[in-house]
């Protein structure tokens, strides 16, 4: 394998002016979000979430009338009241019911409130501001639909740190054997190999490999980062399969969203074709608490807060940075992005 120079190869030409709310975001998980109103945070922008009979709606938390937040109001037969002066809506944002008018009597048109598009996947609830230009990332090879994995996702870390930083972090191999040496580290580390990262039409991906293990990395736009491992290290001998059994096959995902430009929510999925047998909560459970507890300390500690962009303003190694240096190209060609990069 070869590290392509970054330099001469464009990354991001295709998000290029894109904003972050031109993307899907995940802001919950799917146990978070019930028939009653609960606020959350995207991009600054006030969120109030609920699901009715027909899936899960999700508002600017504002209500037309006198501003107050609507995820102080309650859901009765599917539709959303607001706790001030009882203004209720239905799942497309228009009003249906104003108490201080008489029965019958006309609702100004334009009583109604912002919606927004939200999906489920991956058992999370995505949001999108505005009209998505992407789709939200795939997951490798359909694993999470394939029965023979095992899938699941964990309720959400808050770390006080800049999106990009944190989704960097994600995909950083060189902290590995130092930060979490004593969990997840690299078996040929911590030299790291000359490896090639591309631009995709996501995003980048990278392909490493680290003694019997192959790491397939993805980077979807702007904080998604995507890891498929495949086999297990040499040294190990349960790293070849069996006869008859499948190749040990994992794939996890951590994706940031960013509250504001100080605090990102971030998720943890994966998927598995081994290890069965075990609880989720048993496979990797702890052990992704405390690498999460172990990552927080150091990426909030980082400074500038912002990730810088510009290649000049940190100083960067070949090989080690190859990801990173793709990455901050590619959120470079973003545009709109306010505070929550420089």
């Amino acid at each position: 394998m070869s590290v392509q120079s970054i330099t001469k190869r464009p990354f991001g030409e295709q998000i290029a002016g894109a904003s972050l709310e031109d993307f899907w975001h995940p802001v919950a998980h799917v146990s978070e979000v019930g028939d009653q109103p609960k606020a959350f945070t995207l991009l600054g922008e006030r969120l109030v979430l609920l699901r009715d009979a027909e899936g899960v709606v999700a508002f600017q938390d504002l209500c037309i009338h006198r501003g107050v937040a609507l995820s102080l109001g309650s859901v009765e037969n599917g539709r959303l009241s607001c706790a001030y002066h009882g203004w209720t809506y239905d799942r497309t944002g228009a009003c249906v019911h104003i108490p201080q008018l008489g029965e019958g009597a006309p609702i100004p048109r334009k009583a109604r409130i912002v919606k927004y598009q939200a999906v489920e996947k991956y058992d999370l609830v995505w949001v999108a501001l505005n009209e998505p230009k992407w789709d939200i990332p795939q997951w490798p090879d359909g694993m999470w639909e394939d029965p023979s994995f095992r899938s699941h996702a964990i309720l959400p870390k808050v770390w006080k740190a800049n999106a990009g930083r944190a989704a960097e972090n994600a995909a950083d191999l060189s902290h590995l054997n130092h930060v979490h040496k004593d969990y997840i580290p690299l078996h040929d580390g911590p030299v790291i190999h000359r490896h090639e990262v591309a631009p995709t039409e996501y995003g980048l991906t990278s392909v490493y490999q680290d003694a019997g293990v192959i790491w397939e990395w993805q980077i979807h736009a702007p904080f998604t980062v995507i890891a498929k491992k495949t086999g297990l290290p040499a040294a190990d001998p349960a790293g070849s399969a069996a006869d008859g059994q499948p190749v040990p096959v994992m794939c996890w995902a951590a994706f940031h969203s960013p509250i504001d430009e100080h605090h990102t929510r971030i998720f943890y999925a994966s998927s598995r074709n081994h290890s069965l047998d075990m609880s989720d909560a048993d496979f990797d459970g702890e052990l992704i608490q405390l690498v999460f507890d172990q990552d927080q300390v150091i990426v909030e500690s980082q400074r500038p807060e912002h990730i810088p962009v510009e290649l000049r303003e940190e100083l960067h190694l070949k090989v080690p940075d190859a990801i990173a240096m793709g990455y901050r190209q590619l959120l470079g060609k973003l545009s709109k992005v306010g505070p929550y990069l420089p």
